[in-house]
């Protein structure tokens, strides 16, 4: 696995998800304790340009994963390399397979509740929330959740719970940049755990939302699938394709 330099980032590359994907994450960083993964898309990189801190939230995650058509095309115009995109759904389901003890943070109760009992059934799982107790003592896996919509001050006992779990992985689905800067704000706490922003993953692991048909995957529409299903998307589709020319233009004026 190797990093191609893309505007300011390092981009990972991995080519693919196999087998020894826990591995290679793993194994790539020596002497960390805790590993923040960001699923890079040109919404990320939009926030990079008006909030510096969040910027160096993208500089200091371990990986960078290209989950978005526009970082590919930027990596085969100012790296003139080929980048195969990951979509963050498809690194969330593939995280969920390889790990055992799994915290979720995110999405609104219903969802949260709907995932539960769908994971639970599937991997036979002990499952854990704030209210639910503990089931399954016999499972292989163990699974968290706390749904997103929380008070402010409810955030730290929020957290305490999750801590306490003490898990293996985190996913936070609560959107960006809220769930990178709660990943960072809390990171410290945790010990050999992979934490990751998944977005809206959870609302279609849940059923709440369709995952795009393979055509439109096949075609690179996954985007035009998100708008036919959520229309408020156009704005920031075209908000995103204006910032994708503007920072291709600095970054060949900065040549």
């Amino acid at each position: 696995m190797h990093k191609i330099k893309i505007l300011d980032y390092l981009v990972s590359d991995f080519g693919s998800m196999d087998a020894d994907f826990r591995t290679t994450i793993e194994g790539t960083v020596q002497n960390d304790s805790n590993i923040h993964i960001i699923t890079l898309n040109m919404e990320h990189l939009n926030l990079a340009e008006k909030m510096p801190e969040f910027k160096k939230i993208l500089t200091d995650a371990e990986f960078l994963i290209p989950d978005g058509e526009s970082i590919c095309l930027f990596a085969r115009i100012l790296a003139k390399q080929k980048i195969k995109k990951i979509a963050g759904i498809d690194l969330a389901e593939k995280l969920i397979d390889n790990y055992s003890r799994i915290a979720f943070l995110g999405a609104e109760k219903a969802v949260s509740d709907s995932l539960r009992n769908l994971l639970t059934i599937k991997y036979g799982s002990k499952s854990l929330n704030s209210e639910a107790g503990v089931f399954d003592l016999n499972s292989s896996k163990e699974l968290l959740f706390e749904h997103g919509f929380y008070e402010k001050n409810q955030e730290e006992s929020v957290i305490k719970r999750i801590v306490n779990f003490n898990p293996e992985l985190l996913l936070v689905a609560l959107g960006s940049p809220v769930q990178e800067l709660l990943i960072t704000k809390y990171r410290p706490l945790f010990k050999n755990t992979v934490m990751i922003g998944v977005g809206g993953s959870f609302d279609i692991f849940a059923g709440k939302l369709s995952r795009a048909p393979k055509l439109f995957i096949k075609l690179k529409l996954e985007w035009f699938f998100r708008i036919l299903q959520e229309p408020k998307r156009l704005r920031r589709f075209v908000s995103n394709s204006k910032n994708f020319l503007l920072l291709l233009l600095k970054s060949f004026l900065h040549k």
